[in-house]
């Protein structure tokens, strides 16, 4: 048997097995459970003998359960037991400060410790709580340390969100920044200048950082006074940082704008944000990010205040920084930009004619000339896609942000057109040697333009500049790369209603890029066209079902005269999923686009049958799970009654699909691939459907369960509906009366309405409540039997 030490020491052992390490968790944990534990863990620390071989893992240890037995019951202890700990603290201050020596982890373990209890006790219980670090600040650096290291610790746990803290924790909250306010702050701030006039960097660094969270609560004629030491610090890199999250700190203070304005100009702070230069600064540092943090806080203040040249100035910087290549610096002033549109577009709504100044044109000119081109991908990057790098991730989050407020500049009168002459012009200089990057930017900002334009399908049937650079982009050469790929084909689903007639060849070069990428050895290119592919059946399904004379450029896409190109869709689609690595949801995406195809209300009937025949003889042929769920997507392309020709092939192949579901395993999946079948049975053979549904229905009243009565409810809830008489021959009424009985009996009433539990009984309550509704007005014979007097209903 181990000693308890010994156990603490192997939880530090990374060579210690699982099981021994197991043990030794389960004696420790336990050993916390203790109400005397608080007292045997301050005895042990006070105790040690830092020369002790693995002292540091025990004083870690220590600490550690001290602060989590604190954090959760504390509150409860005893008055007596506040005392002690308290005491406990003091000593360690006064009597055991090599401890917090030890190591700078101990020494933010015992500050997080310190701030546990006086969160509770101070001011009341523990009135000296901050007076003896303050009092103590200035004997030593490890005091100033200790002092500073508290001070941090409190400002990060303290919190007055609201919507996060019950009522008694926001008056708990108010209680200690009120008390922190008047019996803290002030002695707090003698230490502080004290540090700052020391040559000690380490110190001044960490007072700065401590500042910054507790310039809101110091009074503002407090917080000016230590302005000149802001300025001082930024001249010293080890301080820069902090010294200019001060500087914002005070920026941000709460105050009228007026007050605000004279306060920006008591500190020069205009002339010292003109003044700073991005140059001299590591653009991968914290300095400009923070830097450009203030100038944004500027900005938004002065915005708030009817002012000229001052605000000019400052939004100069504002463009400054966000022209900048590193994504950090640049979207830190997107606050201020946004502002500054909404401003322009809010004078614009002004019932009274305001016009906007050359300088605001100016303004927003290069807001929008900058955003267009700070959203180019980089050069440099793989395009292993965000899902595969850090790096490409944030930009793209940074693009995605950028294109916001690319689309809020669209708002403003005359910028729409603006927009257009520009991408006009960029994407009349591209050809198939310029960079992917170059020709993938036009077409991401023409992506978003779009959703900016009201009555787009309109505006696209008349010639116009708008017309005109579709149709470039549209027969542009086409680059074998991902992100030009994957965004042409973005664009032509969105600009699908641009093809009309006298654009069908224009749409068969595009097509052409659809069914080429279906077998692109790039599997997010595969995936990403397979998806286009099925977004374009379900926005635009004309486009795939025409019958016109062809013009694909390849000897592949070749074909006759008069040769029905959806064939050649179709294979191409076959032949995608008869690839290998292709995930789920691109199989039933496609499966999907070719029931949209075929299912299409205005392609030839007989082309129709035709298609539909051979593909359900695929079908069969491939009679397996997945064909289940080919069977099913592709009956989801039909939203009413096949046509008469169709119904034998349509009857034997739910026939034999349906009787593989039914030889399946049993599971919830299977399940519900039954009632979804079912489901589509109804909506294309009607009451044609009856004998399949009959046989599918007895399968299912043996196998549904909680997780699955509501698809099988639907399903004869459906049938009603669809099926106006007749359909009484096809219910079994005998065995759905005697599941019903069962769920009646034995379905769960919730006491709560939060669990995943709860929310699925309530769910099925209310669907059965809603079927036995059906079932009283369709079949009202369905409720006599003498057992409806005991139903719990």
């Amino acid at each position: 048997m181990v000693s308890f030490e010994q156990a603490i020491n192997i939880l530090f052992d990374p060579s210690q097995p699982q099981q021994i390490k197991k043990s030794a968790m389960e004696m420790t944990e336990a050993a916390k459970q203790s109400l005397e534990f608080y007292k045997f863990a301050m005895q042990k620390v006070i105790e040690l003998n830092l020369e002790f071989p693995n002292s540091l893992n025990l004083l870690f240890w220590y600490l550690q359960a001290l602060e989590e037995v604190i954090n959760k019951n504390y509150k409860e202890f005893p008055h007596p037991a506040h005392t002690e700990i308290q005491n406990f603290l003091f000593m360690v201050v006064d009597s055991r400060l090599d401890i917090i020596q030890k190591h700078y982890g101990i020494l933010n373990k015992f500050s997080v410790l310190y701030v546990r209890v006086l969160q509770v006790d101070f001011p009341v219980s523990w009135p000296l709580a901050f007076q003896i670090l303050i009092d103590r600040a200035q004997r030593s650096p490890i005091h100033a340390k200790l002092f500073l290291s508290v001070m941090k610790a409190f400002s990060e746990e303290f919190t007055e969100e609201y919507g996060y803290l019950t009522q008694e924790q926001l008056k708990r909250s108010s209680e200690l920044k009120d008390a922190i306010k008047e019996r803290v702050l002030r002695g707090a701030s003698d230490i502080w200048k004290v540090i700052l006039d020391g040559e000690d960097q380490s110190l001044s660094s960490g007072t700065l950082q401590v500042m910054k969270n507790y310039i809101p609560w110091i009074p503002l004629e407090l917080s000016l006074a230590f302005f000149p030491y802001f300025c001082k610090y930024l001249n010293l890199q080890a301080t820069q940082v902090p010294a200019l999250q001060c500087i914002d700190s005070i920026v941000n203070k709460k105050m009228e704008p007026q007050k605000k304005y004279e306060i920006i100009q008591k500190l020069n702070l205009i002339t010292f944000i003109q003044n700073f230069s991005f140059e001299a600064f590591d653009m991968l540092s914290d300095v400009p990010k923070i830097m450009a943090s203030l100038i944004d806080s500027l900005a938004e203040n002065l915005l708030d205040i009817e002012i000229g040249n001052e605000f000019f100035i400052v939004f100069n910087c504002v463009l400054k920084c966000l022209n900048t290549v590193e994504p950090e610096v640049s979207s830190t002033v997107f606050g201020a930009v946004s502002k500054y549109i909404r401003a322009i577009k809010f004078k614009e709504s002004q019932k009274q004619e305001i016009v906007i100044n050359s300088e605001e044109h100016k303004f927003l000119n290069s807001i929008r000339s900058i955003l267009m081109t700070r959203a180019k991908l980089p050069n440099d990057f793989e395009h292993v896609g965000p899902e595969n790098s850090e790096e490409e991730d944030q930009f793209y989050k940074y693009r995605t942000e950028l294109a916001d407020i690319f689309k809020n500049t669209l708002d403003i009168s005359g910028v729409k057109e603006t927009v257009l002459d520009e991408l006009f012009s960029y994407f009349s200089t591209l050809n198939t040697h310029s960079q992917a990057e170059d020709i993938e930017l036009p077409l991401f900002l023409i992506y978003h333009f779009a959703e900016k334009v009201q009555n787009i399908g309109n505006l696209l049937k008349s010639p116009n500049k708008y017309t005109d650079l579709i149709g470039m982009i549209v027969k542009f050469p086409i680059p074998q790369h991902k992100i030009v790929i994957k965004a042409y084909l973005e664009n032509i689903v969105r600009y699908s209603a641009y093809f009309d007639e006298d654009k069908i060849n224009d749409f068969h070069y595009a097509l052409e890029h659809f069914l080429v990428n279906l077998r692109n050895p790039d599997k997010s290119v595969k995936k990403h066209a397979i998806y286009m592919l099925y977004r374009l059946a379900i926005k635009n399904p004309s486009l795939l079902v025409l019958n016109a004379q062809q013009n694909f450029k390849t000897n592949e896409f070749a074909t006759t005269n008069q040769t029905l190109y959806v064939e050649i869709i179709l294979k191409s689609i076959s032949e995608a999923i008869s690839s290998e690595f292709l995930e789920a949801d691109s199989v039933n995406q496609l499966y999907k686009t070719i029931g949209m195809i075929i299912g299409f209300k205005k392609i030839d009937p007989q082309v129709q049958i035709q298609l539909f025949n051979r593909l359900c003889d695929m079908i069969i042929s491939r009679a397996s799970k997945e064909s289940i769920t080919a069977f099913i997507e592709v009956l989801s392309g039909f939203t009413s009654e096949v046509h008469n020709e169709m119904v034998p092939k349509l009857k034997q192949t739910a026939e034999i699909i349906l009787s593989f579901v039914l030889q399946s395993e049993k599971s919830n999946d299977t399940i519900n691939s039954t009632c979804l079948l079912l489901q589509k049975l109804i909506d294309t053979l009607e009451i044609e459907s009856g004998i399949y549904i009959k046989t599918g229905l007895e399968h299912l009243i043996e196998s549904v369960n909680m997780d699955t009565l509501e698809n099988f409810f639907s399903v004869i809830s459906n049938f009603c509906h669809k099926i106006n008489k007749g359909y009484e021959i096809f219910i079994p009424l005998d065995p759905l009366r005697k599941l019903v009985i069962q769920i009646m009996n034995n379905i769960p009433i919730p006491n709560e309405t939060i669990s995943d539990l709860a929310q699925q009984a309530i769910s099925v309550r209310r669907s059965l409540i809603k079927f036995l509704t059906i079932l009283l007005t369709k079949f009202p014979q369905f409720f006599d039997f003498p057992e409806i007097l005991n139903l719990p209903y």
